[in-house]
């Protein structure tokens, strides 16, 4: 136990003096990740604003389920909250957000097997 501990304190130290010395400094680090999440939650809130039109196109047919309209619609309506009002974690948020369009994409890709033209 002892050696390990050892261990997990030489791999520790050994990640703070490798950041230190590449002369990276955690609050860069921070605002780096920080500047990626705020690019990513737009372009994954455009993606889901496409996805619903598309959904919303298909379900105007009227071939959908009520229930499959409506799990749509409840997807769509959490992502355009959380992009109308991102959080502090914007990691969180993009993992959340990623979560929620996944769920849009594939109401989308349900409702077009329910309407494509079915082969003999």
């Amino acid at each position: 136990m002892t050696r390990s501990l050892s261990r997990a304190t030489a791999l520790a130290a050994a990640f703070v003096l490798s950041i230190v010395l590449a002369g990276c400094h955690l609050t860069t680090l921070d605002a780096k990740i920080a500047a990626d999440a705020s690019a990513s939650l737009p372009a994954i809130c455009a993606l889901g604003a496409s996805a619903d039109a598309a959904f919303s196109a298909i379900a105007a047919t009227g071939k959908l389920s009520a229930p499959a309209i409506g799990d749509e619609a409840a997807a769509y309506a959490g992502l355009k909250s959380l992009c109308a009002n991102p959080p502090q974690n914007l990691a969180g948020a993009i993992v959340e957000a990623g979560s929620i369009y996944a769920t849009v994409a594939n109401s989308l890709s349900a409702a077009e097997g329910a309407v494509a033209p079915h082969g003999r």
